[in-house]
């Protein structure tokens, strides 16, 4: 037995860590605050059938690992409301299986940004922490200056408007991100003249919060912004079918 299972048996019979989605024993507390049969029970989408008819405006591509039902929203809340950072890992690991082809023609990722005071309030902002979990260059390029309703006591062109004029491009963070590449800028160039940028959140539901952070980032150069989410609601469109999951994602912390 490793010393990694061992402490895990030791734990379970201290403590008896219950799992933060079923409330039954997780077996498996260093790995996830979430228990291996919930990590089976998670709906997947089909990625080759997720419908570009659906896509917000402004967005090259719109993938998520699943529909926001089930399992996979309590997971969600687990992380977002919970403050349980431990899921932020295996959560990301199904939106790479997912979003594998975005991944690797991106040449950053940037997490959706939260208002300072929600991250302070939480401890963190849950898109960052999926973010770095992806295995690709990361960056927070986008700004939140103002604080707004948030969007899920909203509904549909009530969340439009609600988000217009809410990002804005962090500068100081796109020049260091520039001097990070070695990348030569010069003075008539834009901040991400070229990029092809991929961004990261926990939820699409009606598209309204990307589709606005990426009409900053193509006002600042991007060619390309795609979006990469856990998971996507069902307003009334008709999502590709989930397929269940059967394996847990070996992931530790």
């Amino acid at each position: 037995m490793t010393p990694g299972r061992a402490l895990e048996a030791l734990l379970c019979a201290l403590v008896e860590p219950a799992c933060a989605v079923c409330h039954g024993l997780n077996d498996q507390p260093l790995a996830s605050a979430v228990c291996a049969e919930c990590w089976q029970r998670v709906e997947l989408f089909d990625p080759l059938a997720q419908r570009a008819a659906d896509m917000p405006p402004l967005l090259d591509a719109l993938v998520s690992a699943g529909p926001h039902r089930g399992t996979l929203r309590r997971l969600v809340r687990c992380l977002k409301y919970d403050r349980r950072r431990s899921v932020a890992r295996p959560l990301a690991r199904l939106m790479a299986e997912a979003g594998h082809a975005l991944l690797a023609s991106a040449d950053v990722v940037v997490p959706v940004p939260s208002h300072w005071w929600r991250r302070f309030r939480r401890g963190f902002n849950q898109t960052e922490e999926l973010a770095r979990h992806l295995g690709r260059p990361w960056a927070c390029l986008l700004r939140r200056p103002g604080a707004r309703i948030p969007q899920v006591h909203l509904r549909g062109v009530a969340r439009r408007s609600n988000v217009q004029g809410a990002f804005a491009l962090d500068v100081r963070a796109c020049q260091r991100w520039q001097r990070h590449r070695e990348r030569p800028v010069s003075a008539h160039d834009s901040l991400l003249d070229g990029m092809r940028v991929l961004l990261v959140d926990d939820v699409a539901t009606t598209g309204a919060t990307l589709g606005a952070c990426a009409e900053v980032l193509r006002a600042a150069g991007a060619i390309s912004v795609s979006a990469l989410t856990a998971a996507r609601a069902d307003l009334g469109r008709r999502p590709a079918p989930p397929q269940p999951r059967h394996q847990e994602p070996a992931v530790r912390r």
